[in-house]
């Protein structure tokens, strides 16, 4: 997105990597495989057609609803695919676990029904793996933002500081200093504002001391309103 308003200042909400756009065939890399994710569109179609005047056509049409709206809003913003995992993986599961059996056992027979079969649990086999090795990958990149050093430095903070004291921060971490250091802060991430922002990234890519620490004493003296 970008800002429509005649403000100079950046606004920090357009930086946010969530809300970039996505293309369609985008969407596939966050199920696992692409694989995945057009095993589910070919559920998503034969259970829509199969229940069309079947029992389940609420369910399927409910779902399918869910399934567009959410892929318009995660290709306008991504944060949104985490919604579009509910329908994607209900019409996957639904398709592999009782449509795909169901026709397997109605035409298959004999050896067609071995080899059909075979087919069938590789399938399941490929998904499954598939899912445990990218979770594992996942698990392996993720560590806590909140550490012992952080810990340690908002407890000496709150230990070693005036009660009265703000805190000069980047928005991300803001509700931490607020919780663990127990003292205010310029903003944190429900308050972002333009200016607040534009004048602390300066501090923190300033290269002469003597003006990061104007910028430190305007920011608390008079919050964005002194430039």
């Amino acid at each position: 997105g970008t800002s429509q308003s005649v403000d100079i200042w950046p606004n920090p909400l357009y930086t946010i990597s969530e809300l970039s756009s996505l293309k369609f065939w985008e969407l596939a890399g966050f199920f696992y495989h692409k694989t995945v994710f057009v095993a589910a569109i070919v559920g998503l179609c034969a259970l829509v057609w199969k229940e069309r005047d079947g029992r389940r056509k609420e369910v399927m049409l409910m779902m399918l609803c869910w399934f567009v709206f959410l892929t318009v809003a995660a290709m306008k913003s991504n944060r949104f695919v985490l919604f579009l995992y509910i329908p994607v993986f209900f019409f996957l599961g639904v398709f592999l676990g009782d449509l795909l059996p169901a026709l397997l056992t109605r035409v298959a027979a004999g050896w067609k029904r071995l080899v059909a079969t075979l087919a069938f649990v590789s399938t399941l086999a490929f998904v499954i793996l598939t899912a445990g090795k990218s979770g594992i990958a996942t698990a392996e990149r993720i560590y806590p933002l909140m550490n012992d050093s952080w810990y340690t430095a908002l407890t000496y903070v709150d230990q070693h500081t005036p009660k009265e004291a703000i805190l000069n921060s980047w928005w991300d971490n803001g509700n931490w200093f607020k919780y663990y250091g127990k003292r205010r802060v310029i903003f944190d991430p429900q308050t972002q504002q333009g200016q607040l922002a534009y004048w602390m990234a300066r501090v923190f890519l300033e290269n002469d001391e003597a003006r990061a620490v104007a910028i430190l004493r305007m920011l608390n003296n008079a919050s964005g309103r002194a430039y």
